[in-house]
């Protein structure tokens, strides 16, 4: 007897969906369709990544909400039946979403101290977003909640964070969808405050610096505390950045006017001494050159401003940056000030401070006392090693006519220039050509506070220098220091 197997055939689940469209500006679309089965056979489905459902009866009918991320998706709906028949349909849809935007005023900066940083971010669907900030690599601002656009972004950094030379800002921001965006910006710290300018526009962020007949160059110059002191040397160092290999002059100047980083301005630009002007030869080729302004840092350590310098060319253009100014101030005339406040330089024994401003340059001094303009025989009131003094009383002193000089000893060798006057027999001291003269006696006037302040003192005599004092109402005050 014959036995006879019958094999049945099952079909694959049939998938009828209205396509979407391929291509949208809105987040979701929503698919509709049925679902239908020849054999009868339950059927499940699933759409994408989405969990089974259930088998169930055919025909189904669709109705999925599907969400897009930005760019193209490919959306799948996939249907088995009981049987383990299976089939699947899917579609391409492109989700349009501009990405969010972040705009500064800048993508590379140069700053002399702290740096000030404004940016916003934009989006043309107005997406909210979130940021963070860091510099090098230290967060300063960590991630924010979404926020709504257009987002401003101010953040300020100061100086003790920035490094010389090459620092990197970075600004990471997430758009509404999970886009994750960075934006890098390069900070370069300067080493010297400057900045370049022409007729119309100042160039304040900049690395690079210019001198032409169109741009002019302003550097400032370090000045001595107090503006006392005679400038040693002084030497500009500019690194060249153009490399055409043209040879040219550029003229440096003084400066005669008080300037600041960010608040010059076209209408506004400091004062040029043209008149003081140096000429140096420049080559337009890559690298270092040293320039000797001595002159013109004596010049402006005489003005009471902090004007600097000024670099600028007759038609020739010199593209740099100043990677440093020294000057070395070290050999300062020590400053002898005595109590010389009323007329004939009058003053009380009581009254008996010597001033003295003497730098590190010394590493020895002394003051004398003499009854002589020429020290023929004369009294040491003071002498010291010690740097950091900066006052001595003569406590031995009694009613009469007195001469003051200073004794120095360099702590290197001694300097020559034409601001010091030195004793021809040993020029290691320096000593005051004129010293000064004081008269002490008994009952002139009675010290109430520091000499080197602004200081009021009882009127016990009607005479005074009317240059140095005011009196009203019986009482004398200084119209100054005691410089």
């Amino acid at each position: 007897m014959a036995i006879v197997t019958s094999l049945m055939s099952n079909n694959e689940p049939v998938i009828d969906i209205t396509p979407p469209p391929s291509s949208t500006f809105t987040p979701t679309i929503t698919l509709q369709g049925s679902i239908t089965d020849e054999d009868g056979d339950q059927v499940r489905y699933k759409v994408n990544d989405g969990e089974w459902t259930e088998f169930m009866d055919t025909p189904i009918s669709i109705n999925a909400v599907v969400n897009l991320t930005p760019g193209i998706n490919t959306v799948m709906v996939v249907a088995e039946d009981s049987m383990g028949g299976v089939r699947s349909k899917s579609f391409n849809v492109n989700f349009i979403n501009e990405s969010p935007v972040l705009i500064s005023d800048f993508e590379y900066k140069a700053v002399y101290r702290n740096l000030y940083f404004n940016a916003v971010i934009e989006d043309a669907e107005n997406d909210p977003v979130k940021y963070r900030i860091s510099f090098n690599s230290n967060v300063l601002t960590d991630w924010t909640e979404y926020l709504d656009t257009p987002l401003n972004i101010t953040k300020f950094i100061p100086e003790s964070l920035i490094m010389n030379g090459y620092n990197t800002l970075v600004i990471d921001y997430i758009g509404y969808y999970g886009r994750v965006f960075s934006k890098v910006f390069d900070i370069v710290k300067k080493t010297v405050e400057s900045v370049y300018v022409s007729n119309t526009e100042v160039f304040l962020y900049d690395d690079e610096l210019k001198a032409s007949n169109i741009y002019t160059t302003y550097i400032k110059i370090p000045k001595p505390k107090g503006n006392r002191g005679y400038v040693k040397n002084a030497v500009l160092t500019l690194k060249v950045l153009s490399n055409n290999g043209e040879t040219g002059q550029i003229k440096i100047a003084p400066v005669i006017t008080d300037w600041a980083t960010e608040s010059i301005s076209p209408s506004n630009y400091p004062v040029i001494d043209t008149s003081k002007e140096i000429t140096v030869d420049i080559t337009n080729t890559e690298g270092i050159v040293n320039i000797d302004i001595t002159v013109l840092a004596e010049i402006i350590r005489e003005f009471e401003s902090n004007g600097g310098i000024a670099i600028y060319s007759n038609g020739y253009e010199a593209v740099f940056s100043a990677t440093n100014i020294s000057v070395n101030y070290e050999y300062i005339p020590t400053i002898l000030m005595l109590p010389q406040q009323t007329k004939h330089n009058n003053v009380k024994l009581s009254w008996k401070p010597i001033i003295l401003e003497k730098p590190a340059a010394f590493k020895k001094l002394s003051v004398k006392r003499s009854t002589n303009s020429s020290f023929t025989s004369s009294s040491t009131v003071f002498q010291t090693e010690d740097i950091d003094v900066t006052s001595c009383t003569d406590m031995n002193v009694t009613e009469g006519e007195y001469y003051y000089k200073i004794e120095i000893e360099m702590q290197q060798f001694a300097y020559n220039g034409n601001q010091l006057d030195f004793d021809l027999e040993d020029e290691s001291k320096f000593i005051k050509s004129d010293p000064h003269k004081v008269q002490f006696i008994s009952g002139v006037v009675k010290l109430r506070v520091s000499p080197i302040e602004n200081i009021t003192l009882d009127l016990e005599q009607s005479e005074y220098d009317p240059d140095s004092i005011d009196v009203a109402d019986g009482i004398i005050s200084l119209l100054g220091t005691l410089e």
